[in-house]
């Protein structure tokens, strides 16, 4: 890859972008080339791990010495959250800062009468207690006195198996339905088939409030599917005006919003319309051309530089 870019600047300036810690310090030589600019995009935060309690003393120490050290070196940041990019700032105030989102990928739209009579909430992620798993299981009970299935898409064959065995045993096999990790394509065709509602029920975690871009909001988005979640930061910079908002711990007032929209066509035909609204603002293209900016600017310094947020 290095070598790679280094041909390429040949013919102009380039900007490389990654994720992977292992190349920054390549990263930190490609920039010696005034032609290379070189961006690192932040899933977590390693620098400071006063956050953390528990610290893995090899992995998690690296991370933030490789953080500390080449990071106020490189072109740029990239976080996936205002909050994580806040916290980037203040960590290395001489280094540009860009915070967006992940984006959706908008797919042709789908009579939402269909889908609203599907009558189905999707959770879609890792079987995680803190993601919303527990909470969507304890809703199933009083969902399928309404008539309304679940699926769960995620999570490996251990996780989906537990689901599958505790719905048995309450009764409740024909309405719940776990799928451990399936290929994207797999998933989008049933969000496209049968989601009605999607679940970002994160519970209040110091990462879940601040540092994570919850990837299912942006499939539910990306299919104009109404998500419910609970109100924390980072799942607003996602859904934003259209998110529907639940406490962490009000299982009945999930079971009643959902009715609200399931059993009211206008109401759906509505949040449908919203989240379509949403998924156009933040799509892959709209992200691409904003870094696309970023770069260009590191390149232009006689132009001045404003952080960015989106």
């Amino acid at each position: 890859t290095a070598a790679f870019a280094r041909r390429l600047a040949r013919r102009g300036r380039v900007a490389v972008f990654t994720r992977d810690s292992s190349f920054l310090p390549w990263m930190r030589l490609l920039q010696a080339d005034a032609r290379i600019r070189c961006f690192y995009e932040l899933h977590d935060l390693y620098a400071d791990l006063t956050w953390r309690q528990e610290i893995d003393r090899v992995k998690h120490l690296r991370e933030r010495w490789i953080e500390r050290l080449l990071l106020p070196r490189l072109g740029g940041l990239v976080c996936i959250t205002r909050d994580m990019g806040a916290m980037y700032r203040h960590l290395f105030p001489r280094t540009p800062v860009i915070s967006l989102p992940l984006g959706t990928k908008p797919a042709p739209p789908v009579d939402s009468e269909i889908k609203r009579l599907k009558r189905t909430v999707f959770y879609v992620g890792h079987m995680h207690g803190a993601k919303g798993v527990s909470f969507l299981s304890g809703c199933a009970a009083s969902l399928a006195a309404h008539g309304v299935r679940v699926e769960f898409w995620g999570g490996y064959e251990k996780d989906a198996a537990a689901l599958t065995r505790s719905a048995a045993e309450k009764g409740l096999q024909d309405w719940i339905h776990a799928v451990p990790f399936q290929p994207p394509a797999r998933l989008h065709e049933a969000l496209a088939a049968r989601a009605s509602l999607g679940v970002v029920m994160l519970a209040d975690t110091y990462y879940n409030r601040h540092l994570t871009c919850p990837v299912k909001a942006l499939d539910y988005l990306s299919h104009g599917i109404p998500a419910l979640g609970t109100a924390l930061p980072s799942v607003r910079e996602v859904l934003g005006d259209a998110g529907i908002w639940i406490k962490a711990d009000d299982q009945q007032g999930f079971v009643s919003e959902a009715m609200r929209l399931l059993d009211c066509p206008a109401t759906y035909s509505e949040a449908v319309n919203r989240a379509r609204e949403r998924a156009e603002e933040i799509t892959w293209q709209n992200r691409a051309r904003a870094l696309a900016d970023f770069a260009r600017n590191r390149f232009e310094p006689a132009h001045g530089w404003q952080d960015r947020e989106r």
